[in-house]
């Protein structure tokens, strides 16, 4: 149930700072639950794994953050879903793999986003931007792979990060 109600608060629109942290406790409620009743029970862990990536990705995106409170909600985030990746190996569904692997390639873009908010070099910035536009497309297509049923969900955030990383050779 913890699990619903973090999606719930992840879900609404317009997304408040208040609805991230509800989300987060939720999810973190429910990865305890799982720990002590069902530890094996992988594909439940990477529901609540890839909420909480979700969850801090979103976090980093705050307005009023420094870069460096970006840096620590995008490191974080990292973590969780090395947690969800792991977890999915062992999940018998493909599309969770999938998943996984398609919000890893948006952290990725999310680090070239603050790297280029440092003021990083534009070359490596350009060619790591291009690099992780490929990830998202390789994602994308295992998703598709995969039969994924929410696969235009993600078709529609790769293109609004496209737009995001695209600003990046604009601007």
């Amino acid at each position: 149930m913890n699990m619903q109600q973090g999606n719930d608060f992840l879900d609404r629109r317009p997304l408040r700072n208040q609805d991230l942290v509800t989300a987060r406790r939720y999810f973190l409620q429910a990865c305890d639950i799982l720990k002590s009743v069902n530890p094996s029970d992988s594909t439940a862990f990477v529901e609540v794994y890839y909420g909480l990536t979700n969850v801090e990705l979103d976090m980093s995106f705050k307005t009023g953050l420094s870069l460096e409170e970006m840096e620590l909600h995008l490191r974080t985030a990292e973590e969780y879903g090395d947690m969800a990746f792991e977890k999915a190996r062992l999940s018998p569904y493909a599309d969770n793999l999938a998943k996984i692997k398609f919000e890893q390639a948006l952290l990725k873009a999310r680090r070239v986003l603050i790297e280029a908010g440092k003021g990083s070099n534009t070359g490596e910035i350009n060619r790591l931007g291009d690099k992780v536009q490929r990830a998202i497309s390789g994602s994308l297509q295992e998703l598709r792979d995969a039969n994924c049923s929410t696969y235009q969900m993600f078709l529609d955030l790769a293109e609004d990060w496209q737009e995001l990383l695209d600003g990046l050779n604009s601007g």
